[in-house]
């Protein structure tokens, strides 16, 4: 009998501690709803401040030269290591990672350009790459003077551009690379008329030689004519042009 009123009690007991439960559902329905927006919110804050990290990253200025202006020289032929050790000795870089990241997915490692790029003020890593990947490069002055032989020219020539001495002058002693145009080894010193000129920094000695040309053309006003012989021996790529003489 007395296993009969405990049951009871229990069971008026377990009512009672429901019903005392069920008061606190709606308090714990809030605090669940406040939960889960306080974890949204933490998780959209969280996303925020990586996006903002990562735009700072690529597009934040956050390389800058350690003098007012320099110029990076980037030789013909030059790989990634050698042009990354050249930034690093002429630039503040905050994230060398994040720049060689940035250089990977541009693939400027297998589209280096030479040239000298200056930088004067400070550039994001994107603007950095992007400035070297395009190839815009800025001009160098050069001057040359009082100059009577062709390897006093070399001399002046040589470390104001890409090209040295030697190479200028192996490409000025060989007269076939001037005889078409009517030169020959003693005469073609007459064609650098002394003053100063923009050249891009990786002009090689072929490319001196042909904006001398232009120069001299301009100066006396000579008239050009582009003339088609045309092929012989087969087609384009295959056979050669009918020689003009």
């Amino acid at each position: 009998m007395s296993t009969f009123f405990l049951g009871i009690g229990l069971m008026i007991n377990k009512g009672k501690f429901i019903k005392n439960i069920s008061k606190f559902a709606p308090l714990h329905k809030a605090l669940m709803k406040k939960a889960i927006l306080f974890f949204i919110s933490a998780l959209a804050i969280m996303k925020l401040v990586a996006i903002f990290v990562i735009y700072r990253g690529l597009f934040g200025l956050s390389v800058s030269p350690k003098n007012d202006t320099v110029s990076i020289y980037i030789p013909t032929g030059a790989s990634f290591e050698q042009v990354a050790d050249s930034l690093d000795a002429h630039l503040r870089i905050r994230n060398p990672e994040v720049l060689k990241w940035v250089a990977g997915k541009k693939k400027y490692p297998e589209n280096i350009k030479p040239g000298r790029y200056q930088i004067s003020g400070s550039i994001s890593c994107t603007g950095l790459i992007n400035l070297l990947r395009s190839g815009r490069q800025s001009p160098v002055r050069v001057t040359f003077n009082n100059v009577r032989t062709l390897e006093q020219l070399a001399g002046r020539i040589g470390g104001q551009i890409e090209a040295d001495s030697l190479q200028m002058i192996t490409f000025l002693s060989d007269n076939s690379n001037y005889e078409s145009e009517g030169f020959s080894r003693e005469t073609i010193i007459s064609l650098f008329i002394p003053n100063t000129y923009e050249f891009y920094w990786n002009s090689d000695a072929a490319k001196f030689y042909s904006r001398m040309l232009k120069e001299r053309m301009l100066k006396h006003k000579a008239n050009v004519w582009l003339v088609n012989t045309g092929w012989v021996d087969g087609r384009f790529g295959v056979g050669k042009r009918i020689s003009i003489r």
